[in-house]
């Protein structure tokens, strides 16, 4: 072997290496691995071709069966190369751990159960973010513990002050505009965050919208009232994440309408009559979702009778009391009506994770 050749298979090893190190902190231009070892095969290739009558006398210089032998060698080391960049290139060997106390580099539970619907789904999720240059690290970020964990996002990086013809044709009125695309589904955040990501990504995961049914006619406050008790703000949320949001008087209709995904009592100041409960109970036994908020010092009798009989009990045995009230300065400040969350129920371990 020529001795001023052999840093030709090293320098294959660091391309590769190099490439593969790129590829996988860049998870948008992965090609770049790719081409890395490709790259580096070529350069084995020359080493092959420039010291080729060495090789070929290292074959025959002790017989056919050591020069296999030498052979099997140079091919086993190529394969071990190309093996370790094909390995190191998964995404499933992109580990880190996550030391913060709150664990604000790891993804919550709902976010990864979100990762893995994606996953499922054949329809791919694509996300232009138009960005400035010099804010997108924060969002590369964010991208990246979803990627992390599984996504396979198809990125795409414009700076709407380089390139304002792009965002005005994609309607970007504001600066730092991510759109996320799933088939005709379309969602678009302005702030960077788990919790705004992870709701984009529910929103364009839906093929169709939910419809949801506020009760009337008991004291509930207006649908879209912007009075304290009104629920314009949450009507508002509702629809932005593509659901239906009606009003339904149990009275009139005698039935929940069967294109209902869930039925919500808000808030009733006067109770249920006993027909009205029996439509419900319908509802529920037909396999419908029901939420109920309820004041504790209005008496709904009826309402509470009927939640009875699916394992739901009303307590009214805890006062809670305003901050400015004078049985409150009497008393002293309220303390937490929750301090301690169990660790492994589904409901709260993401609650008892956050109080630690």
């Amino acid at each position: 072997m020529k001795a001023g050749l052999l840093i030709l298979p090293f320098l294959a090893i660091l391309i590769g290496a190099v490439g593969t190190a790129f590829g996988s902190a860049m998870p948008d231009v992965r090609w770049v691995t790719s081409a890395a070892w490709a790259l580096a095969a070529g350069v084995v290739a020359v080493w092959i071709i420039l010291d080729f009558e060495n090789f070929r006398a290292a074959f025959l210089r002790k017989g056919a069966k050591y020069g296999a032998s030498s052979g099997a060698v140079v091919l086993l080391g190529v394969l071990i190369i190309g093996g370790v960049g094909s390995l190191a290139a998964r995404p499933r060997f992109n580990k880190s751990i996550d030391v913060t106390r709150d664990k604000l580099n790891t993804l919550s539970d709902q976010s990864k159960k979100i990762v893995v619907q994606l996953a499922a789904d054949p329809k791919p999720v694509t996300i232009t973010a138009y960005v400035s240059d010099e804010a997108q690290q924060p969002l590369r970020d964010l991208i990246g513990m979803y990627q992390a964990s599984g996504a396979n996002f198809a990125v795409e990086y414009v700076d709407p002050n380089k390139n304002p013809t792009r965002a005005i044709g994609d309607k970007v009125s504001e600066g730092n505009t991510v759109i996320l695309r799933r088939g005709e589904q379309e969602k678009r955040i302005s702030a960077f965050n788990e919790e705004k990501m992870t709701n984009a990504l529910v929103n364009v995961l839906k093929d169709k919208s939910k419809t949801i049914y506020f009760t009337k006619g008991h004291g509930e406050g207006s649908l879209r009232g912007t009075e304290a008790n009104g629920y314009s703000t949450i009507v508002t949320e509702l629809e932005a994440n593509k659901n239906k949001v009606e009003e339904l008087s149990l009275l009139e209709t005698a039935r929940v309408p069967d294109d209902a995904d869930a039925l919500v009592i808000a808030g009733p100041k006067y109770d249920f009559k006993e027909e009205e409960m029996r439509v419900v109970e319908d509802f529920l036994k037909r396999g419908g979702s029901v939420l109920v908020m309820e004041n504790a010092l209005t008496p709904v009798d009826v309402l509470n009778k009927t939640l009875e009989k699916f394992g739901i009990k009303f307590n009214d045995d805890l006062v809670i009391l305003e901050p400015n009230s004078q049985a409150a300065q009497m008393l002293g400040q309220n303390n937490a009506i929750v301090s301690e969350f169990d660790d492994f129920n589904p409901v709260t371990k993401d609650f008892a994770r956050q109080s630690q």
